[in-house]
């Protein structure tokens, strides 16, 4: 399973991000990306690594999936984040009402140490990923105030086109 490295002041270059809350920008037919922030209790992490693998490797077989990876922090194991890619919105809500994410429901049910938290988002910086070996991702969350909006969007952008630069980034 890819590892989570958990930094501030780090971004994703490569996944989708929305600087406010959902927009008009999120059409039903536009491609669809989703970030869900797991918590198991502590003693529980190989429990919710291995519900979490079962989950992907079933919902990376669903209709309209793109992609689904499972990412672990490195330095806090019992918590998670679900990166997925969905066709449209009918696919991801297709998915999120089907059995995949019921069992995955039912097998964390007794396991969560918070509620999960799925994000939905529209492409904002994303490139293809370049295959490479025992990746580490680096997630973090940008909130940007209403009038600042444009700044927001043009900084994020130019990060993540300056960080695809760097030696050892693989998106």
């Amino acid at each position: 399973m890819p590892r989570l490295l958990a930094a501030a002041g780090i971004a994703i270059a490569g996944i989708a991000t929305t600087l406010l809350a959902p927009t008009a920008a999120l059409s039903q037919n536009a491609t669809l990306y989703t970030v869900t922030y797991v918590e198991v209790g502590p003693a529980l992490s190989k429990v919710g690594a291995a519900a979490l693998r079962a989950y992907r490797d079933a919902s990376r077989k669903d209709s309209g999936a793109i992609s689904v990876d499972v990412l672990q922090r490195i330095d806090r194991p019992n918590q998670f984040t679900v990166l997925a890619v969905w066709s449209d919105q009918k696919a991801y809500d297709a998915h999120a009402a089907g059995a995949n994410a019921k069992a995955l429901n039912h097998k964390l049910a007794t396991t969560l140490a918070a509620p999960d938290d799925t994000r939905q988002h529209n492409g904002l910086a994303v490139a293809a990923q370049k295959p490479g070996k025992d990746d580490i991702y680096a997630v973090t969350h940008v909130d940007v105030i209403p009038p600042q909006r444009d700044n927001g969007v043009a900084a994020v952008k130019q990060l993540a086109e300056d960080s695809r630069k760097h030696a050892g980034n693989f998106r």
